[in-house]
C-alpha cells in the first residue's frame, strides 16, 4: 500500500465506530471533506494529515506516519483520548469521578483551546464559572 492509502486506513481506525458526520461534527471538520478523503476522491497527503492530527488532537505521527509510532496508537495500544490526555494527570483523575457529559464538555473546551478558538477573556470567564459551580456544588448535602 502507498502512504496515502495507509493514512486513510489509519484515519478510518481513528474514526472507529462513529459515523463520518458524527466524527466531523465532534472535531469541527467539514463532513464532505472527510467523506472525500475516505472515499478516495481526495488524497491524504502529508500536510493534510498533519492538519487533521492537530485538529483531532492526535499524537504526532498517527496519520502522517501510520507505519511508525502512529500505527501502535491507533491499533489498540492506546485509544485516541489516551493519546491526547496521556500527559494530563488531572484528566486521568477526572475519568473515574466525572460524568460522561462533563468529560465530553471538557474535551470540547480543550479542542477549542488547542485550536486557538478561545480568547484570554473566554478563559477568565470559564475559570470564574468553574469556581462558582464548584462552590455551589460543595454547599449541597
Amino acid at each position: 500500500m502507498d502512504m496515502k492509502t495507509l493514512r486513510v486506513e489509519a484515519l478510518r481506525r481513528v474514526i472507529g465506530p462513529l459515523s463520518q458526520k458524527d466524527f466531523a461534527d465532534q472535531h469541527d471538520l467539514d463532513a464532505s471533506y472527510l467523506s472525500q478523503i475516505l472515499n478516495g476522491h481526495r488524497g491524504l497527503g502529508e500536510k493534510a494529515a498533519l492538519n487533521l492530527e492537530q485538529k483531532i488532537g492526535l499524537a504526532p505521527g498517527v496519520l502522517v506516519n501510520p507505519g511508525g509510532y502512529g500505527s501502535n496508537v491507533i491499533e489498540g495500544e492506546f485509544t485516541r483520548h489516551e493519546v491526547v490526555r496521556e500527559q494530563s494527570p488531572a484528566y486521568q483523575a477526572m475519568l473515574g469521578i466525572a460524568s460522561p457529559r462533563a468529560i465530553a464538555i471538557i474535551d470540547k473546551l480543550a479542542r477549542a483551546a488547542a485550536k486557538g478558538k478561545l480568547k484570554e477573556s473566554d478563559l477568565v470567564l470559564l475559570e470564574g464559572i468553574a469556581g462558582l459551580l464548584e462552590k455551589a456544588n460543595s454547599e449541597k448535602p
